[in-house]
């Protein structure tokens, strides 16, 4: 009991720190809420049973917490790292891949990347507004009449 108390005693100032700073908040539902994800990767990655993979696993993990981070939809994220990655590495062949200059834009916080995501919800936005999820009719009626020919069981 001594060693507990004489340690609150040496640690008075910080426990104290939030009563100094009003930018301190009492609490750390923030930090408990951001480190859950880790307690579910860690019980993910068990089954992972290659060094190449859990280095994957990891990796993707980063991406999807640095795009939440910067309140970034991960889905719409790696849609946009996967349709236009391919293209800037075919034009990279040639280079040097550890030295490769422009990767900077496939990283959530880079201009780029942000007016891409930003494009891609507005197309979302008008598409759910028009009160049809086929941005042009004639989708929408080739996809109808193949619905009802497969309810007619042909």
């Amino acid at each position: 009991m001594y060693d507990a108390l004489q340690y609150f005693i040496n640690q008075e100032k910080y426990l104290r720190g939030f009563l100094d700073d009003p930018l301190i908040p009492a609490h750390n539902s923030a930090c408990e809420r951001d480190n859950a994800g880790f307690a579910v990767l860690r019980n993910n990655i068990k089954f992972i049973d290659s060094i190449s993979g859990a280095v994957a696993t990891a990796d993707l993990y980063s991406l999807a917490a640095t795009a939440k981070a910067h309140n970034i939809d991960f889905f719409s994220y790696m849609r946009y790292v996967l349709k236009e990655l391919p293209a800037f590495l075919a034009d990279q062949s040639s280079r040097d891949y550890r030295n490769m200059q422009g990767l900077d834009a496939f990283l959530p916080w880079s201009p780029e990347c942000r007016k891409k995501i930003d494009e891609e919800w507005d197309r979302r936005k008008e598409i759910v507004s028009s009160g049809s999820l086929f941005p042009r009719e004639d989708m929408h009626q080739a996809v109808t009449k193949r619905l009802r020919a497969l309810q007619a069981g042909q």
